[in-house]
């Protein structure tokens, strides 16, 4: 089942059809997506394997945005999407995604450190307040660090 779906996702990002292409990626393993990436980048135009890697990192979670950008971070870097910019392009990825998945992070362990309070839970009251405090402090500067260089580089490019 997951041969033939990759193969319709190959055919589809040949004939550069990019919703039916989204949409059969939503259905495979990242790295099912990247193997088919790997395989067939090369033979379509780099702005359509562009355009496609930009729709379908859009659609996903932001855990899953980050491991696409960190994924796809070598098909631009090396050259199998070439693009002027392709660089940038991979960082700044990679950065609006890790600022994602921080903020991702950081709801996630404010609203754990609620039901740390709970006498269920096993969690300290020390500990809730740990959670808080990281979620506050080293998880919360990570992800406004991270969305701030990405467009700081944005800007960079554009000028």
């Amino acid at each position: 089942m997951v041969g033939s779906r990759n193969n319709s996702l190959k055919r589809a990002i040949l004939r550069e059809d990019l919703g039916a292409a989204v949409q059969i990626a939503a259905e495979l393993s990242i790295s099912a997506v990247m193997r088919t990436l790997s395989e067939g980048a090369g033979e379509t135009r780099p702005e359509w394997c562009d355009a496609f890697i930009r729709a379908w990192h859009e659609s996903l979670s932001p855990g899953e945005q980050l491991s696409v950008a960190m994924q796809t971070f070598d098909l631009y870097v090396l050259d199998l999407v070439v693009l002027p910019g392709a660089e940038e392009t991979a960082i700044t990825r990679l950065l609006q995604s890790s600022g994602r998945a921080c903020e991702s992070i950081r709801e996630a362990l404010l609203a754990s450190a609620v039901v740390a309070e709970s006498p269920d839970a096993g969690v300290s009251p020390e500990q809730a307040a740990e959670m808080i405090g990281l979620a506050a402090g080293p998880v919360s500067d990570a992800a406004q660090r991270s969305a701030h260089l990405a467009r700081s580089i944005d800007r960079a490019r554009d000028a």
